[in-house]
């Protein structure tokens, strides 16, 4: 009877072990890459931002962001992370 429950609680631990790991992967965002020249996953900061969701990160490469869409930037309340 003991050793059925030791069984019983080491799969009970291990498959929550497993929810936990599965959930933590989801829930990371995707990181968007944008470069000053255009050519990243999107043409400026503000298109980043419009396509980000919650938890994102967008990755501005090294340059000088100007025009429209790189200033004046409007984060729409998301909760993303800009480096």
């Amino acid at each position: 009877m003991k050793s059925c429950l030791n069984h019983k609680n080491f799969f009970v631990v291990s498959f929550c072990v497993v929810v936990l790991c599965l959930t933590a992967e989801l829930a990371k965002g995707k990181t968007i890459i944008v470069r000053a020249d255009g050519t990243g996953d999107y043409p400026t900061i503000q298109a980043a931002i419009n396509a980000a969701a919650t938890g994102d990160i967008i990755e501005l490469q090294t340059g000088t962001y100007t025009g429209n869409g790189n200033r004046d930037i409007d984060f729409l309340g998301k909760v993303i992370t800009v480096r």
